[in-house]
């Protein structure tokens, strides 16, 4: 059986240091209610037994995170690609053949759209699920290209622009799964008010 491995980016739930942007409207506490219900549905999706799962922390996580027996380790580096590459090193050093990178950002997000994943880098060298925000909530590499990683200008509408360039200038064939919307604005609530209930998951 190949091994195939989810990596999840995820920060500790600690109340002011997550959804920063979503609690200017509606507060820390809130905003910490609203990222652990991401958090949690994110990490139930990602239960599958066709894949190895590991969440690779930014923080400590807390006790009550259920991570469902999921390898769990901390993230190293500074800035979000470097963390990104870090991951993505570690798991093909470990004998990944394939890994799909998700953070815990997107509530549209399902087991079938990381299954695709897995399945289209079959025919790709990288596979992408795009966000309507412009930038992407899943990449997906058969080998390690940190290329793609390096340059790019993170929390700003041309992620995905400038990652399909330097996918380009590279000459890797990119799969694009479908597009899905983030969680990162007070507004996107309207669209998703489970999130916003401190009970949910």
């Amino acid at each position: 059986m190949e091994h195939h491995v989810l990596a999840i980016m995820a920060k500790s739930p600690e109340q002011g240091k997550v959804k920063t942007r979503i609690a200017k409207s509606i507060g820390e506490e809130k905003a910490l209610a609203v990222y652990k219900n991401l958090l949690n549905y994110t990490l139930r999706e990602a239960n599958c037994a066709l894949w190895e799962t590991t969440v690779h922390w930014a923080g400590n996580p807390k006790n009550e995170v259920n991570i469902h027996d999921f390898n769990s380790i901390p993230q190293k580096g500074e800035a979000l690609g470097e963390r990104m590459e870090n991951a993505f090193v570690f798991e093909f050093k470990e004998g990944a053949e394939r890994v799909v990178m998700i953070g815990t950002d997107c509530a549209e997000i399902t087991l079938g759209h990381i299954e695709r994943a897995f399945g289209m880098l079959k025919l790709h060298d990288v596979v992408i699920g795009p966000a309507t925000d412009g930038g992407y909530y899943l990449i997906a590499m058969n080998e390690m290209h940190p290329e793609l990683l390096k340059d790019v200008p993170w929390s700003t509408e041309h992620v995905l622009e400038i990652t399909k360039e330097l996918a380009e200038e590279n000459h890797l064939s990119v799969g694009y799964l479908e597009t899905l919307s983030d969680v990162d604005q007070a507004s996107d609530l309207e669209k998703h008010p489970w999130l916003i209930n401190e009970k949910k998951g």
